[in-house]
């Protein structure tokens, strides 16, 4: 369990400019550079005033 925070900055044509991990405590690095990968791929709408920054946090947890 834990949180991956993904700093990610978007395009005026709505692609990822920048996708890189901002936090991690899962214990896993390789899935916080998973999931900024993954993020760089997808598209987004198209920001107000030309790009955006963001962090987009994702929780994890093991259901117990």
């Amino acid at each position: 369990s834990g949180l991956v925070e993904i700093h990610l900055t978007v395009g005026p044509e709505g692609r990822a400019l920048h996708s890189k991990v901002h936090g991690n405590t899962t214990g896993y690095p390789s899935l916080g550079r998973c999931i900024a990968n993954e993020m760089a791929r997808w598209r987004y709408p198209r920001p107000a005033g030309g790009r955006a920054e963001l962090i987009y946090p994702f929780r994890f947890s093991s259901g117990k």
